[in-house]
């Protein structure tokens, strides 16, 4: 395929293992008469990859996906593309990424649904040319906004559904700028059977390994949904002009129904953080008879994320438990 930026070749779902690829695209480059320098595109998703392709003959390639494969190694041969803009690596079993940061010139680079645990932080803060990063649906346990200020060119970030449970340096300004590291898969466990989570923890693997039975959702339905757990939706938006407190009645028949049962039912909204959080709040208040900010800081101490609106703290504040 060529345009006007030069060629591009797509080669997903060909079933190509890592010496195939190399196989293919020589064959293919041979066959269309076209030269390596020239090649600008290399799509290579869905295939059965393992390691990072010694491609760095093509020395003018600025986009590459490799996306759904099983890559769980990085090459120093593969860090030679110094043209390469743009690269997905997402969907593969990567647990460090450290070498890509010595690919300067990178401005967009999609490492989500991997393993990575940490950031390479020495070598990190070398990406200062990159624009879009998602590293989203991986094992990050702790987020520091502070890693963010080396990358000058940053625009679009993204740590959602990892396993994040200590976040630093949140001033605001980063919060509005980049999308909410507190959107993690792992609810917490508030009382006994009352777990509070995001909307990412109604995937099916935590459904089965916190053994819910019911979810309650507040403002945003499940990601998935199964016969053997029953739901509640409730519809209430996240802004000053909603009133969760109508709500607090309704939910906590939902919620007692489990923990009398002596059954698991969790509790979300999309981060966790305000509106399940309130009803929660709300459920602690009536039923351990505390004030708003003692069941606030019970709540707190086994999520720390939790932060009410300033009106559902205030509905909260003025809530009387019977």
């Amino acid at each position: 395929m060529k345009s006007q930026l030069g060629y591009g070749i797509n080669a997903s779902k060909k079933h190509l293992t890592d010496g195939k690829f190399l196989k293919y695209i020589s064959g293919y480059l041979k066959q269309n008469k076209i030269s390596p320098i020239n090649v600008k595109t290399i799509i290579v998703s869905n295939n059965l990859l393992t390691l990072t392709p010694p491609i760095q003959i093509m020395t003018s390639l600025n986009t590459l996906d490799l996306s759904d494969n099983k890559i769980d190694t990085l090459t120093n041969e593969f860090t030679q593309l110094n043209s390469l803009t743009s690269l997905n690596l997402s969907h593969n079993k990567l647990i460090d990424f450290s070498l890509l940061c010595n690919m300067t010139n990178l401005k967009v680079l999609n490492l989500s649904h991997n393993r990575i645990e940490s950031l390479p932080l020495d070598k990190f803060t070398n990406l200062t040319g990159i624009s879009e990063l998602d590293l989203g649906w991986n094992e990050l346990t702790e987020f520091d906004y502070e890693w963010m200020i080396p990358l000058k060119s940053i625009h679009s970030f993204s740590v959602i559904a990892n396993k994040i449970t200590v976040v630093k340096n949140d001033n605001g300004v980063f919060s509005k700028d980049f999308g909410t590291p507190y959107a993690q898969l792992t609810p917490n466990c508030i009382l006994p059977h009352l777990f509070l989570g995001s909307v990412e923890s109604t995937t099916k693997p935590f459904l089965r390994e916190y053994h819910i039975e019911g979810v309650l959702s507040i403002g945003t339905k499940p990601l998935y949904t199964s016969k053997k757990v029953e739901y509640l939706f409730i519809q209430c938006g996240d802004s000053i002009s909603d009133d969760v407190s109508s709500h607090f009645s309704e939910s906590f028949e939902f919620i007692d129904r489990f923990i009398t049962a002596e059954k698991n039912v969790l509790v979300h909204c999309v981060a966790g953080v305000s509106r399940s959080a309130s009803l929660v709040i709300a459920y602690v208040m009536k039923k351990e008879k505390l004030t708003y900010e003692a069941a606030l800081a019970k709540v707190k101490a086994h999520r720390f994320c939790v932060c009410p609106n300033p009106a559902f703290a205030q509905q909260l504040q003025k809530y009387k438990p019977h």
